[in-house]
């Protein structure tokens, strides 16, 4: 069975369930380099995506420069610059939007693509958008049908579009790559783009030089075997290295679907990235025991120089206990070194992770016991010997947590026992969009006493979000120097039979150092994507349209502009 948690088809024919970025843009994210901790109260906004920081004074290329800090960028499916709005969207491609008035807002062009648009990067006057001809390789998504037979075969492409006037953009070059798109960064100058064949046997890596857009081209290319994982491809990047983990059981390891022992497992493998130029160096592959479920689950921090996963060890999602897992640093000459490890008590089962400096937060499922499920709070500043601090029980399931300085805020489902939406275990809470949305807010100043502050409940008896788990950090926005926190969520009606959401919205929350409180709704006309600041106004996009919310007073935003694609 193959059931890729990772690639989610972004097209308003499918929902996609729950499964994460700081300033007025938090759809895009730019991170720089960040120190190494050293132990003590966790970084404010310390997101466990990794970091990037100096590289050591020696690696592979020999024929590149000592780089200085890189910067990462990750694409969404859309991009504010300036006032240029760039959307992706899956039934008519790149869409330009002038946003100077925003609340007339005016398109200023359309650029079909030939398969669905995945991504978007735009840099100074160019904009990368990836495609994959792969709809929906996962499925097991609402509705979804099963993608992996695309015309022609798997194919992710990179489209290179000079938008100096984006009302009329122009095509300059294009790159493919032969295997659907798991995910991407851009990284300094490079692009690295990783994706898995059309026959399931191999995962694809590729850097492609965005320095020069008129001479776009790949760099380099590493492949190893995928092997049909059940669960899927996950990626944690910082400056110096992209470390793939490939999850699923040890049958999938041996590639071996008949007579071996299904125990869930996870390869992890480490690719060098340190040349600035875009060389790639395979690093040696080592194995977690237990399955890693996002990318989310995942921490290499360079300036400590450890690697850390969280892993559930199961994977059917049933109980049946995790571990927390620290590795020395992933190198290209030898398997990194376990220096300690934490398990987790019988029972618990992994439904979300965030890394915060030496702290690492895990929200598990208590099968056995239904809701509430506990949120336990672990600490590495030993690596050797990992430590539970405390914990606090959550009237819910979570499906995402975002560290937020001396605050802990979690967004899943709010159920009380009443729905499946308790004691089934990691995924499929999501999957089923079981139960009303919930947002937690706890204190995790004493991490030996973390308290949960506050909650709000909103959305129908089976609510979801547009965005597949890795990506749920650009959808629920946190937005601290607006006391907001904006989730664009959709109700589905199970009894129907069209992909119509029953209510599409973008819910309003207040927050504040102590509380949260629910504010006003605004429908929304199709399947909500993505809702984000822009000025003083509040833009929400799904297929169908673009709207402007007027947020000045919460409780009652209303749609100030509406633009029809």
């Amino acid at each position: 069975m193959r059931t890729n948690l990772n690639n989610w088809a972004l097209s308003a024919a499918v929902l996609i369930p729950l499964a994460c970025s700081a300033g007025a843009n938090e759809g895009s994210v730019v991170q720089g380099a960040r120190p190494g901790y050293t132990g003590g109260a966790a970084p404010a906004g310390s997101t466990g995506m990794g970091s990037a920081s100096a590289p050591p004074a020696t690696f592979n290329s020999s024929n590149a420069t000592i780089p200085g800090p890189r910067s990462i960028q990750e694409g969404d499916i859309y991009k504010l610059v300036g006032n240029t709005l760039y959307i992706l969207s899956s039934k008519r491609g790149l869409e330009m939007v002038d946003v100077t008035d925003v609340q007339s807002p005016k398109l200023l062009s359309t650029l079909p693509t030939k398969s669905s648009p995945r991504q978007i990067y735009v840099e100074g006057e160019t904009a990368y958008v990836l495609t994959s001809n792969v709809d929906d390789i996962d499925c097991g998504g609402y509705k979804g049908t099963c993608g992996w037979n695309a015309p022609g075969g798997a194919i992710t492409q990179v489209d290179v579009i000079n938008v100096g006037n984006p009302a009329t953009p122009t095509i300059l070059g294009t790159q493919q790559l032969p295997g659907d798109l798991q995910d991407s960064r851009i990284v300094g100058h490079i692009l690295y783009v990783v994706g898995i064949d059309a026959s399931g046997a191999n995962t694809l890596v590729a850097s492609y030089d965005v320095g020069n857009p008129s001479s776009f081209t790949k760099v380099a290319e590493v492949d190893f075997p995928f092997g049909d994982w059940d669960i899927g491809v996950f990626l944690n990047v910082t400056a110096t290295r992209i470390i793939v983990a490939q999850t699923g059981d040890t049958c999938d390891l041996v590639h071996d679907m008949g007579s071996c022992t299904d125990v869930p497992v996870t390869q992890f493998v480490p690719i060098d990235i340190t040349d600035p130029n875009g060389a790639l160096t395979r690093g040696t592959s080592f194995v977690g025991n237990g399955v890693v479920w996002d990318r989310w689950a995942m921490d290499f921090d360079p300036a400590s120089g450890i690697f850390r996963a969280v892993m559930s060890s199961d994977w059917n999602g049933n109980s049946g206990g995790g571990a927390l897992a620290v590795w020395s640093a992933p190198d290209t000459k030898s398997a990194p070194t376990v220096l300690g490890s934490l398990a987790f008590s019988t029972g618990d089962h992994v439904t979300a992770t965030a890394f915060a400096g030496p702290r690492v937060y895990v929200s598990s499922n208590t099968s056995s016991r239904g809701c509430p499920d506990p949120v336990v709070v672990l600490d590495t500043t030993e690596p050797g010997h990992p430590v539970k601090l405390g914990s606090v029980a959550v009237p819910g399931v979570n499906d995402f947590l975002y560290p937020n300085g001396s605050q802990l805020i979690s967004l899943g489902h709010a159920d009380q026992g009443t729905s499946n939406a308790c004691g089934q275990g990691q995924g499929y809470v999501s999957f089923q969009g079981s139960g009303q949305l919930g947002v937690s807010l706890f204190d995790v100043t004493d991490a030996a006493n973390p308290k949960l502050l506050s909650e709000v409940d909103f959305g129908g008896a089976q609510s979801t979000i547009a965005a597949n788990r890795d990506d749920l950090k650009k959808a629920f926005l946190v937005l601290n120097t607006m006391g907001l926190i904006l989730v664009p969520f959709q109700n589905v009606d199970p009894t129907s039979t069209t992909t119509t959401p029953a209510q599409s919205a973008t819910q309003l929350i207040d927050l504040n150092p102590t509380s949260l409180t629910l504010r006003g709704a605004v429908p929304h006309n199709g399947l909500v994507l993505r809702a984000f600041p822009v000025q003083s106004d509040v833009v929400a996009f799904s297929d169908e349209s673009l709207q402007v919310l007027d947020i000045t007073n919460r409780d009652t935003p209303t749609t100030a502009a509406e633009l029809d694609f």
